[in-house]
């Protein structure tokens, strides 16, 4: 049962749903039973939309319908558990620098300290939807973004309010507040990349 698989395309056509949408479901339905109706206000989304998410999920097994509405199963909790572990997110604490409000996340992607690298994984993320992104790494206790200036960089860092724990390694992704569904689904698109991650996630195993 993978993650991925419910966002991929089907029938020659990409789902107006993205992973992030994919993951928040999974969030929703393991707090309580929801129905479609309920899910297309939560992940604003239409109706159609939401009805081949419901549908894909039950088809891989990570959720199930009950009487009082669809809930997460067992797979579904570990991949859910699986991600929640990947993840750091955040909300930035004051405006960024040349950003405004923003978001970030930090996944366990190898730690881009040369520009080439900053490069290639912002323009994953920008195709994915997001206008504007900000990469930098994190390792040894330590975050930075390579190739902007000290006071931008001394900037975010403020903003972001990180303390980084000397164990925390990884790539910092950080996107205008809006953009949070489109950061996460390029951020969940590097994690299935990652072959540290589970195949209950990445779609390699059964």
């Amino acid at each position: 049962m993978k993650i991925m698989a419910v966002a991929r395309p089907e029938r020659g056509g990409s789902p107006a749903y993205t992973p992030w949408h994919v993951i928040e479901a999974l969030r929703l339905l393991s707090q309580t039973p929801i129905g479609r109706p309920t899910l297309v206000g939560a992940l604003k989304l239409g109706e159609s939309s939401v009805k081949t998410l419901v549908r894909r999920l039950v088809e891989t097994g990570l959720i199930t319908r009950t009487p009082r509405g669809h809930v997460v199963t067992d797979d579904g909790k570990t991949v859910l558990d699986v991600v929640t572990k990947a993840l750091t997110i955040g909300k930035c604490r004051a405006n960024a620098e040349g950003l405004g409000l923003c978001s970030y996340v930090i996944i366990p992607y190898p730690p881009p300290m040369e520009l080439t690298t900053v490069y290639s994984i912002r323009d994953f993320a920008v195709a994915r939807g997001c206008r504007t992104v900000v990469v930098g790494y994190v390792e040894g206790g330590k975050v930075g973004f390579p190739g902007l200036p000290r006071d931008v960089e001394y900037g975010l860092l403020r903003s972001l309010g990180l303390r980084p724990s000397a164990e925390l390694r990884g790539t910092v992704l950080i996107a205008l507040g809006g953009c949070e569904p489109r950061l996460m689904s390029a951020a969940l698109d590097l994690l299935a990349e990652c072959c540290a991650l589970t195949p209950q996630f990445t779609g390699t195993g059964q």
